[in-house]
């Protein structure tokens, strides 16, 4: 049984208790938030910071769900402490802070991202296509419809530069899963965007991106997003290999199952930690497992999108 602490216990920190703490690997010792009105578990030692929950817990494995801004100052002490870490995405307000975290190999190794939505069965098999990986001219398309209410876009949800927005709220699971088949090593050639606000009552930066990427190998990825659609809610992601192959489709509640309820999200979820107790078990990091290294390709892509918007 591996012991867990939470960082930061909101609406992301709730889901991740719920799965935690009826999964047979692992048990919550504690829970870190700086605010006081938020209540917590009973029986779950409470803490201020995460500073302070490590002077007085040991863990094994520590879950960061807390705004963007925050989590990219607490993965260098969570990982310091030997822990292996999970955070919720996108960890980080731009591309400049996230490589000062990936530039560090011990927090490379032992850092992911939680994309729960790439443990969907039809997610978990495209990770392990390596043909689509050698493909330089595989092409991807992105496609979000997606309801929010003013409700939701508040904050720091509100602004890209704050790692909110569409891209980086919604359709970053789409394009994060379809880089999963773009070697690092190549980089953003073009990109083209349109982006607006249509509904400013939202008090979001935009809420309408449609965008082209254009790779130096030849690979293509086209993205087309709108946030507070009036249409039928819709999340997918198109696959379109170059030679010899069919077409992929994958479609759901942030790609991750037909299924929306919240139950679906939770076994994805339950998936995730499975494979998190098996890298530390065996040091073996499964298919879908998302490394924090692999967000800087994310962000490469998305601040080019919006570079050609500006």
């Amino acid at each position: 049984m591996r012991d867990v602490l939470i960082v930061g216990y909101g609406e992301a920190g709730k889901k991740h208790y719920d799965v935690l703490n009826r999964h047979k690997n692992f048990r919550v010792v504690g829970i870190a938030d700086s605010l006081p009105t938020r209540k917590t578990p009973s029986g779950i030692q409470r803490f201020s910071s995460i500073h302070a929950a490590l002077l007085s817990v040991k863990s094994d494995l520590i879950v960061i769900a807390t705004e963007p801004g925050v989590s990219a100052t607490l993965v260098p002490e969570a990982a310091s402490s030997g822990a292996c870490v999970l955070v919720e995405k996108p960890v980080a307000t731009d591309q400049e802070i996230l490589r000062e975290l990936v530039d560090d190999p011990i927090k490379l190794n032992q850092v992911f991202v939680a994309f729960q939505s790439h443990f969907s069965p039809a997610a978990s098999l495209l990770c392990t296509r390596k043909d689509l990986f050698a493909d330089n001219f595989l092409r991807g398309t992105v496609g979000l419809t997606w309801n929010r209410d003013a409700g939701y876009l508040r904050d720091w949800r509100c602004h890209r530069n704050t790692s909110g927005g569409i891209l980086l709220q919604h359709a970053i699971h789409g394009i994060s899963l379809w880089l999963r088949m773009v070697p690092p090593e190549d980089h953003v050639a073009h990109a083209s965007c349109f982006a607006s606000c249509e509904r400013p009552h939202l008090h979001t930066g935009e809420d309408l991106v449609f965008g082209r990427v254009n790779f130096y190998s030849g690979r293509e990825l086209l993205v087309s997003a709108s946030i507070n659609s009036a249409g039928q809610q819709s999340h997918w992601l198109l696959v379109e290999p170059s030679i010899n192959s069919e077409s992929i489709l994958i479609h759901g509640k942030n790609l991750g199952q037909k299924d929306t309820s919240r139950e679906g999200s939770s076994v994805m979820r339950s998936e995730m930690y499975d494979a998190i107790s098996l890298f530390m078990d065996t040091g073996k990091v499964a298919a879908s497992l998302f490394p924090l290294s692999c967000l800087s390709q994310t962000f490469r892509v998305v601040e080019a999108l919006y570079n050609a918007a500006s």
